[in-house]
This record gives structure tokens, sequence and C-alpha cells, in this order.
């Protein structure tokens, strides 16, 4: 198998919320609900899609990965703009927080955002004084960046990776310096780094979203841009009281099962982007859902067995086809599901003509085949 090298999580770095605010703020304040059961689909309908206005304090909201509590799904966002300067003078934050207790609350605008004792949006993975003196006397318009790539929760607390970016001079300038963990106690709290990056230099990056399964172990999947057009997905595993440790990663080969070298894991499946990794009890099956560019599209593969062998992908959804470079997100929050898991929750973000662009949060209810 090959060693491929990590791309930062979330793949593409889009423009900063700043610089699209004029495409958004015809939405700020109020939400924009699109006609329901408008998806066909053999796996399902569309049953809602709303446009999730911005909260006060922020400029624009752009695609999150999230932590599922039991109070709701925390929505963790990369770098975000202010709409005042915070303590520190800056107009920016390395990223955000809010927890949506339900997909009727967000659709109404009700985002508890995590602020800081002055009442601004705060950082939810913050620089180190060291970082934000080094990007303070940086001369060459560039910048650390924290950009969350998604996580899970465990006996109540979340547990999140996040890429460490040098960011600039331009818009999608972007350096990947690695990858780490944050903790946070509860749903409402800021994150604790921990100690060390997990994965850097040559390394490749194994931070997402992920699950605990019944047999106790975390799973995760990630992609890797491999070639032109090639993204090639694999999934590891770890105790949950070992996913600060980078040598008790173990990947799934389709031979030999689990083993210690990552460059030797089996291809899941080929497709771009972030993917949401979970069990849905209402299929009785495991999902992978994530959003195919290529289409503008949001895809949902299923197993029987976080390890495999996937089903091709098949689709859930149509999105609303951005003017220009692709959508972002297409993560499933299931936090936000049905009691049954039949109902399910995904955002995407999108800048559009065609359609209402911002960030939107569509429910699918599913069928069995």
């Amino acid at each position: 198998m090959m060693d491929i090298n990590c791309k930062p999580c979330g793949g593409r770095i889009l423009p900063r919320p700043a610089a699209i605010m004029l495409a958004l703020c015809f939405c700020a304040g109020c939400g924009v609900v699109m006609d329901t059961e408008t998806s066909v689909s053999r796996l399902g309908a569309v049953t809602g899609d709303c446009v999730v206005p911005v909260p006060a304090g922020l400029e624009a909201l752009g695609a999150p990965v999230s932590l599922e509590f039991a109070e709701g799904s925390l929505w963790v966002f990369g770098e975000t703009s202010l709409t005042q300067p915070s303590a520190t003078g800056s107009d920016t934050i390395p990223n955000s927080a809010a927890l949506v207790r339900s997909v009727d609350d967000a659709c109404a605008g009700h985002l508890e955002v995590l602020h800081d004792d002055n009442g601004t949006p705060a950082p939810f993975i913050a620089l180190t004084p060291d970082e934000e003196a080094e990007n303070a006397a940086r001369t060459d318009s560039k910048r650390i960046s924290l950009t969350p790539c998604g996580g899970l929760v465990w006996q109540g607390k979340g547990y999140i990776y996040y890429d460490v970016l040098l960011l600039g001079p331009g818009v999608f300038d972007s350096e990947w310096l690695g990858t780490g963990l944050c903790v946070t106690p509860g749903a409402g709290s800021a994150c604790v780094r921990q100690g060390a990056l997990l994965w850097s230099g040559a390394q490749s990056s194994w931070g997402s979203s992920g699950f605990i399964d019944n047999d106790g172990y975390v799973y995760l999947i990630k992609c890797f841009h491999a070639a032109a057009f090639e993204d090639l997905c694999g999934v590891t595993r770890v105790m949950p009281e070992d996913m600060a440790d980078p040598g008790a990663y173990r990947y799934y080969n389709g031979f030999s099962g689990w083993v210690e070298d990552p460059g030797s894991f089996t291809v899941a499946f080929r497709g771009p982007g972030a993917v949401t990794l979970g069990y849905n009890a209402f299929l009785g099956q495991y999902t992978a859902i994530s959003a195919n560019i290529w289409d503008s599209s949001i895809e949902m593969r299923a197993a029987s067995s976080p390890s495999g062998p996937w089903a091709n992908p098949h689709r859930l959804f149509y999105v609303v086809k951005p003017d220009s470079w692709f959508i972002s997100g297409g993560m499933e929050h299931p936090a936000l599901r049905s009691a049954d898991a039949r109902t399910i929750a995904i955002t995407y973000y999108t800048i559009s003509t065609k359609g209402p662009s911002g960030l939107h949060l569509v429910s699918f209810r599913l069928r069995k085949n």
C-alpha cells in the first residue's frame, strides 16, 4: 500500500467569512426555509431545508464539524469573523462553537454561541500565547490558525481533532503544520489542547469525526488526496483512553486485519472531503455520509461493519450548487436525529445565485430498501 500525505481536514480552505458577507447579508437574522419533500432518492426524501441565521456577533457561518452531546450537537466552525473586535483587538478568531439543541432551534437562529467574559464570541480551540505572539510579529501576511477536523464525545467529555495551519498570504494559501487533540469538559466550555501534536511532518493525519462502537473502540474514516481526482479513504480505530497517543491507532487492512503501519491501510472507498461515520439504528447498518463535490450532492454508503466492506454510494439529495468552486461540509449531526434515527440532519455551505446562500441544515427521512 502507498503512504499518502495528508491534506488539511475539510479539504479546500474557503475564503474567510468577511470576504463573503455580501453574498449572505440578505439572510442574516432570519431563516430561509426551502420547500420540503423535494428530493427524489431511493433512500428517502428531504423533509426540511433551512439556511441557518447568523448569530449576533458573527459575520457569517461556514460549515461546521460537531461533537454530539446528550443536550445537543456542538457545532465547531473554522476561522470566524466578528462584527466587533475581540478583547485582543482582532476582528477574527481561529474558530468558534455553538450548541444546537434541535433542528427547529437552528432554523430559528437559536444557537448558543460560546462567549468570553466580555460577551464576545470566543475561540473554542485557542491559540497559545506563543502562537499569538508569533502571529503578531509576522510581516509576511501569514498567520497560524486552528481548524477543527471533527471528533466524538466519551464519558460526557468532547474530544476534537484540530489542524494547525499556516494561512496566507493568499486566500487559498495554506500549509499544514500538524494535527492535535483538544478536550472539553462539556458542551458549554472551551476545550483544552492536549500536549504535543499527534501527527506532523511526513506523517499522515487521521483526525476526523468518529464514534464509539459496541466493542468499545473509537472508529474514524479519513480520506487522503492521493492524486488529481483521486481521494482514498481508510479506517482506523483506537481505544478512547488512548486517543492522545498516535502509536495506539491501528489501521484496517483487508488481508491482515488491524495493523500498526498507517501506510498499509486498505482503501475502504474513494471520495473527497470529510465523512461522518456512525451507526444508524433505523437502518440497522453503519453509515458513512459525505458530500460529492463533483455533482453537488450528499451521498451515503452503508456497511455491516465499520471496517466495511462499504457498498457503493447512493445519493440522498442534491444541494444548492455554488456559483464557483465547491460546497463545503456535508456532515451529519447525530444528536439532531429523530428518536428512532429515521430522520437525520446534515449541514453544508454554499454561495450561489441559484438558491439561498449560506449554511443549510437539511432534514432527510430515510426509508429501508
